[in-house]
């Protein structure tokens, strides 16, 4: 259940521009 939270809070950053989610399709991978 963190893990799906911190999922949510990284895409949610992404739609606002904060942060870059790497492609791939692997939600859990970040590229900060």
């Amino acid at each position: 259940e963190a893990q799906a939270g911190i999922v949510n809070t990284a895409k949610s950053l992404s739609d606002a521009g904060e942060i870059v989610v790497a492609g791939g399709g692997d939600d859990d991978e970040l590229v900060f």
